[in-house]
């Protein structure tokens, strides 16, 4: 169960405690919480490479002035 999260009143209730919890952090701004552990959610495999694929893209684009990037076009551009 731990690696698989199933929807529950206590799964929904612990994933409640956890975001509380980082948001009294000073690192909240800079974590992003994603995948079935951090968003605490079955996601299926699509699912989780897509949301990882979109949680990339969000990262690099803060990281690179605040514009947004396209994983998938960056991964193209490496491939040259």
């Amino acid at each position: 169960e731990p690696y698989y999260p199933f929807p529950s009143k206590e799964g929904k209730a612990k994933y409640a405690e956890y975001v509380n919890h980082l948001k009294t952090t000073r690192y909240a701004p800079q974590i992003k919480l994603a995948g079935r552990l951090g968003t605490y959610k079955y996601l299926n495999m699509d699912q989780a490479i897509e949301e990882g694929m979109n949680t990339a893209e969000d990262v690099l684009g803060r990281i690179t002035s605040m514009r947004p990037v396209s994983i998938r076009k960056l991964m193209k551009s490496l491939k040259k």
